[in-house]
């Protein structure tokens, strides 16, 4: 019973890394809070490249964030590529918000790469700009590798100059489950393995109608992020009610004195 309640723990725990990724700002402050709060969100494993910026997945995918913001700051807003640490972030937002049709940004959220790139082809008239732009890579500002630390290894050219623009995560691997006999797959990313699990009980994921916050549910039921959204939209509704009734009460009484 402990370990179980352990591995419930964990879970939520991941559940609610997730949301905070997902809330977290464009600001380089609100990077840096995130990463503090959460230092192993993304893989810090050594990827054995001396270069400053290029220690680990993490270490790239922040050390690159304000570099890429300002290296394409004279681009048009809708023209800007964002850093991979923003672009993941909004495909994640778009899971989220059940604003995936036909699974894009969960495909490449979880590394299936080829499966994304069928998507981007087949449906490109009607995938936003952001998702279809090529996205800036290490090459295009100081790595003379051009490799993505955390992805598949390929070249960063071959993952970046396909029709959907982004680099290739780290697809997981299936594993079968001899007591129950699922098929359930194992991520390297502490990100992918939440969102999987995540998917396994997709009702948690909700967007709270008061705030607009990406919030982790409790319960099936549960509508708002917290008790002061749930009072906020109960005494918006009851003015709203009033505000309504009283309109009537007036046009009546109005209507009555002539």
């Amino acid at each position: 019973m402990a370990r179980s309640n352990r591995q419930a723990d964990q879970k939520m725990a991941g559940f609610e890394a997730l949301a905070a990724y997902a809330n977290m700002g464009d600001g380089q402050e609100d990077w840096k809070k995130f990463r503090l709060m959460y230092p192993s969100f993304f893989p810090t494993n050594p990827t054995g490249l001396s270069q400053k910026g290029f220690g680990s997945f993490s270490e790239w995918i922040y050390h690159f964030a304000q570099e890429w913001k300002e290296h394409f700051s004279d681009l048009p807003a809708h023209l800007r590529p964002l850093p991979p640490l923003l672009w993941y972030r909004n495909r994640l937002r778009q899971v989220w918000s059940s604003d995936d049709r036909y699974g894009f940004n969960l495909a490449v959220l979880l590394g299936f790469g080829d499966e994304a790139k069928k998507l981007a082809a087949d449906h490109s008239d009607e995938l936003s700009y952001e998702l279809l732009a090529k996205h800036p890579t290490p090459a295009d500002l100081t790595n003379p590798k051009r490799w993505v630390p955390g992805t598949s290894g390929l070249p960063a050219p071959t993952l970046t100059q396909n029709v959907s623009g982004f680099a290739q995560l780290t697809q997981g691997v299936p594993q079968v489950d001899g007591l129950t006999g699922k098929i359930l797959w194992k991520f390297e990313f502490q990100f992918q393995q939440s969102l999987y699990e995540l998917m396994q009980c997709r009702w948690r994921a909700k967007v709270c109608p008061d705030c607009g916050r990406y919030f982790v549910a409790t319960r099936n039921a549960q509508a708002f992020c917290s008790a002061k959204c749930t009072e906020t939209m109960k005494r918006k509704r009851a003015l709203a009610y009033w505000n309504e009734k009283g309109k009537n009460r007036r046009a009546r009484a109005k209507a009555r004195t002539k």
